[in-house]
């Protein structure tokens, strides 16, 4: 039974960067973001709709509407 050396090796490179990925936006956004769990939509101009763009990714619930 062959083994996928290369696929095992990819994995756990891409969890170790995961890993360091999650660690360095935890210590990057304020703890205050967890409390935003319910949040379902912002409002706001384009520029700020940016700032929202890699909160995004922890929210999965959030729509960001430029307006």
């Amino acid at each position: 039974m062959p083994v996928d050396v290369a696929g095992a090796a990819l994995g756990a490179a891409f969890g170790e960067c995961f890993a360091v990925l999650h660690d360095t936006v935890k210590n990057v956004f304020p703890k205050s973001i967890m409390d935003l769990e319910q949040l379902k939509l912002v409002v706001c101009d384009e520029e700020r709709a940016k700032l929202w763009d890699p909160i995004k990714e922890f929210l999965s619930n959030l729509e960001v509407l430029v307006a």
